[in-house]
């Protein structure tokens, strides 16, 4: 299960939500899932009162970080191994990897697929716009470069982010086509908010779907195999409404 962030109501003059005993409801709330993941949406990083947009650490990210991402929260690693589906071997948990001093930034791999879970609020936040270095761009960067060194074994790229990419984050993955070959990518946010979920193509291999709609149920993503290994792997979406989810969508930017 992973959530795209905003696990708090907004308020843009300085939210005074973001408190200990609102971290721990939701806490406790996400306890009930397994394997469950998250990543930090505005409402509850950069809109919080006291948050320091020069810096990369406040007490309110700490305490964010200490309930859902650091090494004590209960999502730090998996808490139960994967099924095996339909061309996928299961039985196993993969291990996260998450960055040492921003651990709500993640990565790991399964069947050959690379997850990504980034620090991507909507907003001036200190990662997108203060920073020297992008820490989302470069997380993507070293991952995927890791891979093509190794051989290009990837098939498939999930991003999950709160936000829409900027496009130093984008660029990293036509870096990867370039050195390896274009594979199927698909970003997950949950900013924009329309009334129903969307995706839209971007380009042939390059997908977005924004899935935290307010008028939206949960969605369950599945990655599908071709088991005759010439197509590569598709994204399928199973909407929990009866009524077809996506017939109204934003317009995306960069």
């Amino acid at each position: 299960v992973a959530h795209c962030g905003d696990i708090l109501k907004g308020d843009t003059s300085g939210n005074r939500r973001c408190q200990n005993s609102s971290f721990t409801s939701r806490e406790n709330l996400f306890r009930t899932c397994k394997n469950f993941l998250i990543v930090p949406g505005d409402n509850d990083w950069n809109e919080c009162e006291g948050y320091e947009g020069t810096s990369n650490t406040d007490y309110i990210r700490e305490l964010w970080r200490d309930k859902f991402a650091n090494s004590k929260s209960s999502f730090y690693q998996f808490s139960r191994d994967f099924p095996a589906t339909l061309g996928f071997s299961g039985g196993s948990r993969p291990q996260i990897i998450r960055k040492n001093d921003n651990p709500e930034i993640f990565f790991f791999t399964h069947n050959h697929i690379a997850f990504f879970g980034l620090n991507r609020p909507a907003g001036e936040s200190y990662i997108s716009d203060h920073a020297r270095v992008d820490a989302n761009a470069k997380w993507i960067e070293d991952h995927l470069e890791e891979d093509a060194d190794a051989g290009c074994h990837l098939k498939s790229i999930v991003i999950i982010a709160h936000a829409v990419l900027k496009k130093e984050c984008t660029d990293k993955f036509y870096d990867y086509y370039e050195s390896c070959s274009e594979i199927p990518t698909l970003i997950i946010t949950g900013d924009l908010h329309p009334s129903t979920y969307c995706i839209k193509r971007k380009d042939e291999m390059l997908f977005d779907l924004t899935v935290e709609a307010f008028r939206s149920g949960p969605l369950r993503i599945s990655v599908v195999r071709d088991p005759m290994g010439k197509m590569g792997d598709f994204f399928h979406i199973n909407d929990s409404q009866n009524k077809r989810g996506n017939d109204i969508c934003p317009d995306f930017f960069d």
